[in-house]
């Protein structure tokens, strides 16, 4: 079974399963979960959230070949 890395990742840091469309994950610059919120959290709950973790990460480079790695649209075995 392949899933999105975004998923692989998410479990493997919460384990928790997105149990319904809509929901929302926070990543953080180095690609670890800061939160995750099913669809009952609308997003404009969630802008403090973002706006802390935003102004936690500026000044805090990526690394690139690892975000590349991470990108949503990427799959992995399972």
């Amino acid at each position: 079974m392949q899933l999105p890395v975004v998923f692989v990742v998410h479990l493997e840091q919460t384990g928790q399963a997105p149990d319904w469309n809509f929901w929302k994950f926070l990543i953080d610059h180095r690609g670890n979960v800061i939160g995750s919120w099913g669809p009952q959290i609308s997003v404009s709950e969630l802008a403090p959230v973002v706006k802390n973790a935003v102004e936690a990460a500026r000044g805090h480079g990526t690394d690139s070949e690892n975000a590349a790695s991470r990108h949503p649209n990427s799959v992995r075995e399972l």
